[in-house]
This record gives C-alpha cells, sequence and structure tokens, in this order.
C-alpha cells in the first residue's frame, strides 16, 4: 500500500507554489500622498518596469484601489481582500524573487 501511495504522488505533476508578500500602504500616515499613483505611475510604466525589472506580479488592492461602482481590473468578482486595507499585492516564482 505505502508503494501505491508512493507511486500515485510520483505521478502527479508538479505545480511549482508561487511565493507572495502583502506590503501595507501606509495611508493613514500619509493621507495626501497618492500611493496608487505612484505605484502605477504614467499609464501603469512604473508598475510595468517593476514588474519587468522583478520578475513578479504586482496588484495594488484593498480600499481605494477601485473606484467606486466600477469592477476589479482583472475580471473577477469582487472578494473579501477589497474590503481590507489599501495594500500592494507581490507575486513570484519563488521567496527570493519576492
Amino acid at each position: 500500500i505505502n508503494e501505491r501511495a508512493e507511486l500515485l504522488e510520483s505521478l502527479k505533476p508538479k505545480v511549482p507554489q508561487r511565493c507572495w508578500r502583502k506590503l501595507i500602504v501606509p495611508v493613514d500616515k500619509y493621507p495626501g500622498y497618492n500611493f496608487f499613483g505612484a505605484i502605477i505611475g504614467p499609464r501603469g510604466n512604473a508598475q510595468k518596469r517593476m514588474e519587468r525589472e522583478s520578475g513578479c506580479k504586482i496588484v495594488i488592492r484593498g480600499k481605494g484601489a477601485i473606484k467606486e461602482g466600477c469592477g476589479r481590473h482583472d475580471g473577477k468578482p469582487i472578494g473579501p481582500e477589497d474590503d481590507e486595507p489599501m495594500h500592494v499585492l507581490i507575486e513570484g516564482p519563488d521567496e527570493e524573487t519576492v
């Protein structure tokens, strides 16, 4: 039975686990600063450059990241993470990259 379990485990495709980190944006400390605009940059160029250079996916989520009455840009429904304080979610292939 143990051999069978090992065989079944070895046949499963190896899906790499993506690492992620959530950085809270200090909107409360600096209420007048446009963090969203600074991270995204003009036409999203700053965000795209950071993604290209780091190899990670960078997304802004939470309160203030979505305009009232609009949905998310990725087409997914609004979830519980969208009610959290504004944060930057960084996803990458491994811990070192993130």
